[in-house]
């Protein structure tokens, strides 16, 4: 997880539909295809969590004037600290297992070592290193883990999310339909953010393309990505991008309407979105929402029994978790992380019972799905 249109990803919730398993699907094939037209879904098995988990933990992240979170951006966990990136506050928080506050990386400025916002952030597993992506000042910066600062290299576009590989080399994302002399889509740059190579191109001023938003997300650990494009949804890995996902649904929006921001509001023509991907060593799942009719599709793959689910309103899908459905923001090697804020807490005698001596002035507490190989 992040990440383009956050604010819709964080906040919706994490499998709260039904589910239809398909039998029969080979997954070792390049693609799998998503059909949404099909209504043929009566031979369903209810699917249970518990199903897919063997276990889930809470985090209570400390709350002290130094390190007090507003609305998250983006989670990240690694080598058993846990990194939290926000929107109002330029900051990348650190915090230990037990959710002790362990340090800030960076100063907020323009100075040296310094940024003003987290586009993204990511750390190479290879040296440790922190990376942030700043658009404001329009650089990327270097940290260790301790908060030290080891340089840092201009960028001439305007992406709004990034990866860094194993080798220090980047990946970055940017939709940017409007100014024609920047770059768009996918690309890779050296170590240093020099360009290296397009890896996807987006049509110039077209914000739909055959129904569907382009959309970016981080995989952890293989540091590789996922993008939504011509309805199919890809993968990076190794500096190669491939096709894996198709979705096969019955939108198709006129060419005249493809550059408007909000297509739902052309009836009868829609616009779908892909949301909540993750990827886990055995799970991988995503939701397809159709936002002019509000139809909700979510996907689970399990790649050890070779299933596919479909998950949609007809058919339970028991979250047999005592914290409940909870909005998740990222996925950490085989984690599902998420986070249930203080106002949830506060509104829900469920949450006040599970979590005493809680208020509005506490930090989140992340709730750590564990998912089995």
């Amino acid at each position: 997880m992040n990440k383009i249109f956050i604010a819709v990803l964080t906040t919706t919730l994490f499998f709260i539909f039904c589910n239809c398993e398909r039998r029969g699907l080979a997954l070792d094939t390049n693609q799998v295809t998503v059909n949404l037209i099909s209504d043929n879904r009566s031979d369903c098995d209810t699917l249970f969590l518990s199903s897919m988990i063997d276990s889930v933990s809470i985090v209570r992240l400390e709350s002290k004037e130094n390190c007090m979170i507003g609305m998250i951006r983006d989670i990240k966990i690694y080598k058993g600290l846990i990194f939290i990136s926000q929107f109002q506050q330029s900051s990348l928080l650190i915090f230990n297992s037990n959710g002790n506050f362990v340090r800030k990386i960076g100063n907020v400025g323009r100075g040296h070592g310094e940024y003003l916002g987290v586009a993204s952030f990511d750390i190479n597993p290879t040296n440790d290193q922190i990376s942030i992506l700043d658009n404001t000042t329009k650089k990327v910066s270097k940290y260790s883990l301790l908060g030290e600062f080891e340089g840092s290299f201009p960028i001439n576009d305007f992406p709004q999310d990034m990866v860094v590989t194993s080798n220090g080399e980047y990946i970055f994302y940017d939709p940017l339909y409007q100014y024609s002399e920047y770059n768009s889509g996918i690309w890779m740059t050296d170590p240093s953010g020099v360009f290296k190579k397009q890896l996807l191109s987006f049509k110039r001023k077209e914000k739909w393309s055959s129904g569907i938003f382009p959309h970016y997300y981080q995989k952890n650990n293989n540091q590789a990505s996922l993008i939504a494009k011509d309805d199919y949804l890809y993968v990076i890995e190794n500096g190669e991008i491939t096709p894996v996902f198709k979705i096969n649904v019955d939108i198709k929006i006129p060419q005249k309407i493809k550059r408007q921001s909000f297509v739902e509001k052309y009836e009868p023509y829609s616009a779908y979105a892909i949301m909540n991907y993750f990827n886990t060593n055995r799970f991988c799942a995503f939701t397809v929402l159709e936002l002019s009719r509000q139809n909700e599709v979510s996907v689970i793959i399990d790649r050890v029994n070779s299933k596919t689910y479909y998950v949609d309103k007809k058919h339970p899908f028991v979250f047999d978790s005592k914290y409940g459905p909870v909005p998740f923001y990222s996925c950490s090697g085989n984690k599902i992380i998420g986070v249930i804020d203080p106002s949830s807490i506060m509104n829900n005698e469920h949450y006040k019972k599970i979590f005493p001596n809680y208020d509005m002035d506490s930090n989140p507490i992340l709730v750590l799905y564990n998912f089995k190989d």
